[in-house]
């Protein structure tokens, strides 16, 4: 009886909170949410977090990232949504949540689990690059395994790479602009401190290859064009 009192007691001071934080979303913050049958945890409408962040986009501000540990969902009848962007208010929104739901996967994933701190990392920053990337005009992916291709579910997410390929690195380039050796060399050097040595390798033969065709004028396009030429 003590046991199922403490169990009740629990029971009860989760559904309090969770009418607290409803109360605090729906009366201050004005977004709209709804209880997802499967999981009975919040989820958060993505549209609305979207029309609490566009007035804080500075005037120069390339781009604004709503980041929670909230469930979120873009309508019905979706399920859920690991996030969401919208191009003309240059605002994106991602969530944690999902990504700390352990998966079993096929041999052809692009990263394994057996730690639990780069699992969230990888995860997290391929959904933010994802995201940001759309808000740069760039569509889902259907050339390459690339970091645009579309994903329904964590599995299926967790396959794909966390970088972007040939086709979708040169309309970031059109976009934004940037020296390929100098964005490659940042990005292999983030990898080697975070110890993700399947990333840093990959970085260090894209590097290999942009250097070298840099012999024939080390232009950015002369040089995104070696990149282009890769397997991706």
């Amino acid at each position: 009886k003590h046991f199922k009192a403490i169990l009740q007691q629990d029971h009860d001071q989760i559904l309090q909170q969770q009418q607290e934080e409803e109360d605090i979303i729906d009366s201050k913050l004005k977004i709209s949410f709804r209880i997802d049958p499967e999981t009975k945890k919040l989820q958060l409408l993505t549209r609305d977090i979207q029309t609490i962040l566009k007035p804080l986009l500075p005037s120069d501000g390339a781009c604004i990232l709503g980041i929670t540990s909230e469930d979120l969902y873009s309508g019905d009848p979706w399920e859920f949504s690991f996030g969401e962007a919208e191009l003309q208010s240059k605002v994106a929104i991602f969530s944690f949540t999902r990504y700390f739901q352990p998966n079993k996967l096929e041999s052809s994933s692009s990263f394994s689990f057996s730690n639990p701190y780069l699992t969230l990392l990888k995860r997290s920053c391929q959904t933010m690059v994802h995201e940001i990337s759309h808000v740069f005009g760039m569509a889902h992916c259907i050339y390459f395994d690339c970091c645009m291709n579309g994903a329904d579910s964590l599995s299926e997410s967790d396959k794909q790479s966390i970088h972007l390929c040939a086709v979708c690195l040169h309309k970031l380039w059109l976009y934004v602009g940037f020296d390929p050796i100098q964005r490659y060399d940042n990005l292999m050097k983030w990898f080697e401190k975070e110890e993700m040595e399947d990333d840093r390798i990959w970085c260090e033969k894209v590097l290999s290859k942009l250097k070298g065709g840099g012999k024939e004028g080390g232009e950015r396009g002369v040089s995104l064009n070696v990149v282009l030429g890769s397997d991706g």
